[in-house]
Order: structure tokens, then C-alpha cells, then sequence
């Protein structure tokens, strides 16, 4: 196996761990009602933090939908295993697209002061981008030469 190969093969793993892993979180926290959630946006805005109180707005409402927080893990766990198996590798990784780019945008206009978050939220972005790359320059039916 060259470098390449190689290199591409733990970028995957890291992809589809991380993937894994978020999707799992969402299946596991107990929803909080809506009385709790506008409660606790009106805490961070009383304490000057807007910024917070957006952030715990949006997941709350998608928790509140009842079924678009648990599509979303859902989503990354079915894309996340598609990553591993590598006749699907290239279906999960455009796939994990739309979702790792929400993830980007997600910390960079909510959540600006986490910056150990932000970079991460790059990083998976990018190693997306690397793998749907790749992968499909090896298929060469998605980029010309």
C-alpha cells in the first residue's frame, strides 16, 4: 500500500468514527419540553450571551420536532457505516456532505468562541471533501480528467 492509500484509510476512519459517534449521542439524551428550552434561552439572555441562547434555540426546536434531531443521527450513523464498507465508501461520503458542511456553518455562526469545536468542525469538513475527492477521481465517473 502506497501513502496515499494509506493516509485516505484513517481519514476515512476518523470520518466515519466521529460520524458514528455524534449519531449515537443523539439517540441517547432525554428531550428537554419546550417550557425548559425558552427558560433556558431566556437565562443566557439575560446574560448578555445571544449567542447561546440562538445555539440552544435551534437544537432545542429540532429536538422538539419529535423525529429531525433523531433524522439527523440518523443519517450520520447510516452514512458513517456506508464510510467503513468500501464498495459504498464513495454513497457515504457524499452523503455525509450536506451534513458535515451544516456541521461547519453550524460553529461558525453559533458557536464562534468554541474554538477547539470550530476547528474540529473544519477538519471533518475537509477530510470529507479529501475522501469524496478520491474517491472519486478513482472511479472517475464524477470529475473529468
Amino acid at each position: 500500500m502506497n501513502f496515499n492509500k494509506i493516509l485516505l484509510y484513517i481519514l476515512t476512519l476518523f470520518l466515519a468514527g466521529m460520524m458514528i459517534y455524534g449519531s449515537i449521542s443523539k439517540f441517547q439524551k432525554p428531550f428537554s419540553t419546550p417550557d425548559q428550552v425558552t427558560e433556558k434561552a431566556t437565562q443566557y439572555i439575560d446574560q448578555d450571551k445571544p449567542n447561546i441562547a440562538t445555539l440552544v434555540l435551534y437544537v432545542g426546536s429540532m429536538r422538539q420536532t419529535g423525529y429531525a434531531w433523531l433524522l439527523v443521527g440518523l443519517a450520520e450513523l447510516l452514512f458513517g457505516i456506508l464510510l467503513i464498507i468500501p464498495k459504498t465508501r464513495l454513497i457515504g461520503s457524499l452523503g455525509l456532505l450536506p451534513i458535515t458542511l451544516n456541521i461547519l456553518l453550524f460553529h461558525i455562526f453559533l458557536e464562534q468562541e468554541e474554538i477547539k469545536e470550530l476547528v474540529l468542525a473544519i477538519g471533518l469538513f475537509v477530510t470529507n471533501g479529501i475522501i469524496v475527492f478520491q474517491l472519486a477521481k478513482q472511479k472517475n465517473f464524477l470529475l473529468v480528467n
